[in-house]
């Protein structure tokens, strides 16, 4: 009963973390385009249509990093009450992808924003994503045999 209550939240936070993740996404381009933009293409844009962006970004990055560990948390109360499985190699591979994943993005969080030092926040941010990628392509099959699929 109780791993089924898990299950359910872990499905609704790992759409919402999806969700939220592919807009942070186009607001991080977005800013990146006006970023890009020259003095003169500058004329006659509106300044707080920026910082809304940058607030937005902002927002959903943090809306983001509380979906991932809200996956994590309940994912942790998943494995402890669950049947011990094999840990072999897919499940390494896993925490090969899921720790530097989760680190970067608290890097992100707390250290390197766009506004301080962009180019490391585009190039950590491309680093967390692939290491998101690998987590949930390494994740899925794992949760299937925890959940007894």
């Amino acid at each position: 009963m109780i791993l089924n209550v898990l299950q359910m939240f872990f499905w609704i936070s790992t759409v919402y973390t999806f969700l939220v993740g592919l807009v942070l996404w186009n607001k991080g381009r977005e800013l990146a385009r006006i970023g890009r933009l020259t003095k003169s293409q500058l004329v006659g844009f509106k300044h707080g249509y920026y910082q809304s962006l940058q607030a937005q970004h902002h927002d959903l990055a943090r809306m983001f990093l509380v979906g991932v560990l809200a996956i994590l948390i309940v994912a942790e109360f998943m494995v402890r009450i669950s049947e011990p499985t094999m840990r072999g190699w897919l499940f390494y591979t896993h925490l090969g992808f899921a720790i530097p994943g989760l680190i970067g993005l608290l890097a992100i969080h707390k250290k390197y924003n766009g506004i301080k030092h962009p180019r490391v926040h585009c190039y950590l941010g491309r680093m967390v994503m692939i290491f998101v990628f690998g987590t949930i392509f390494t994740g899925i099959p794992l949760f299937m045999s925890i959940s007894g699929k």
